[in-house]
């Protein structure tokens, strides 16, 4: 098995998130990428982002999709492999689904 997508999945999770903490600007919230997707070909990315508090979700990732074609062209000036990923952001649902699951189970009686 190759090494290569890891490798590059964690240089694009380093790059993103360091060029959300000099570009983005939002006061209101606390984004985090946390975890970052190239396909196979290279050719695309889903980088996933949390967003604390969670009312704030759609305005931070509206905010950073606004900034992805900076983003995306700055990826592709500092990485050295090629084809570089064209990034695309979505909401990470794993979280939200943790937190419901823990819900679920502290409300269950303890024996």
């Amino acid at each position: 098995m190759s090494h290569r997508l890891p490798q590059i999945n964690s240089f694009l999770l380093a790059e993103v998130s360091q060029f959300l903490v000099r570009n983005l600007e939002l006061t209101d919230a606390l984004v985090t990428v946390t975890r970052v997707e190239a396909t196979p070909d290279l050719k695309f990315a889903k980088a996933f982002i949390s967003v604390l508090p969670e009312n704030r979700r759609l305005s931070a990732l509206k905010a950073v999709r606004k900034i992805t074609g900076q983003l995306n062209r700055e990826i592709f000036r500092s990485a050295a492999f090629e084809p570089v990923p064209k990034i695309n952001f979505f909401i990470d649902e794993i979280e939200t689904s943790a937190q419901t699951i823990e819900k679920i189970l502290d409300s269950l009686p303890h024996e």
